[in-house]
């Protein structure tokens, strides 16, 4: 029997239990520089997806004097997963922050767009991460 594929931007994941979290999507690339959304994630038909982490580390940071502020979301603003937060002290290769979820986070259905939005770019030379999505796809 064929096991069925998680679907990543980048990379996939064998999909074996959908009833425990794991790695949903790991999207590397994203210029936190530069005021633009990134999709991190398309929910696959037949099933629901319950947000439980994000993770963003930098994979380039080169003289960063401010941090970006962020949102992850499905709507039009990008905020029903994630408010806006800013990554203060993300100025480093060897640090990552763990996106705190809205208490009453929008469940993922078939089709929805989970997108993370650079509402203010970061100042510096670079900075570029990888953003790392946990979860759990359930039927609805």
């Amino acid at each position: 029997m064929a096991v069925p594929l998680t679907q990543v931007a980048n990379r996939a994941y064998p999909r074996r239990d959908t009833s425990i979290p794991h790695l949903l999507a790991e999207i590397t690339g994203v210029d936190l520089k530069t005021a633009a959304v990134t999709t991190l994630y398309t929910v696959p038909t037949g099933l629901v997806a319950l947000w439980q982490r994000i993770l963003v580390k930098p994979s380039a940071a080169v003289a960063v004097a401010t941090a970006p502020t962020v949102s992850v979301g499905i709507n039009g603003t990008y905020d029903d997963v994630v408010f806006p937060i800013a990554l203060t002290g993300l100025t480093s290769t060897s640090l990552y922050w763990a996106l705190p979820l809205v208490a009453q986070a929008r469940v993922g259905v078939a089709a929805d767009l989970l997108r993370l939005e650079v509402d203010t770019p970061a100042t510096g030379t670079s900075l570029i991460a990888t953003v790392y999505l946990y979860g759990t796809l359930v039927t609805p």
